[in-house]
């Protein structure tokens, strides 16, 4: 199954883990920019509870919602293989 053939809020526990680990560190980069939630909310085109919700881990968040968070904020997200990230 594809990511976008995924309901949000769905997948593995390792799926989880990892989009949970990525959006607790989008939080801790957009608190260190000094950006306040509104205007990522607004570029996101969701209420600011429901960034709230989503940044305390409180719903489930899709791949798209995470890139656009990314990009609101001024970060790249950088896929790297495990081969690469071990040194082989």
């Amino acid at each position: 199954m594809s990511v976008e053939d995924r309901k949000e809020g769905q997948g593995s526990a390792s799926d989880r883990a990892i989009t949970e680990a990525l959006v607790s560190e989008l939080v801790r980069l957009r608190k260190r920019r000094k950006i306040g939630q509104t205007p990522i909310a607004e570029s996101l085109g969701i209420t600011q509870a429901r960034l709230s919700q989503i940044e305390n881990l409180r719903t489930g968040v899709s791949l798209e919602i995470v890139m656009n968070y990314a990009r609101a904020i001024g970060a790249n997200v950088v896929l790297v293989s495990e081969k690469h990230a071990k040194g082989e």
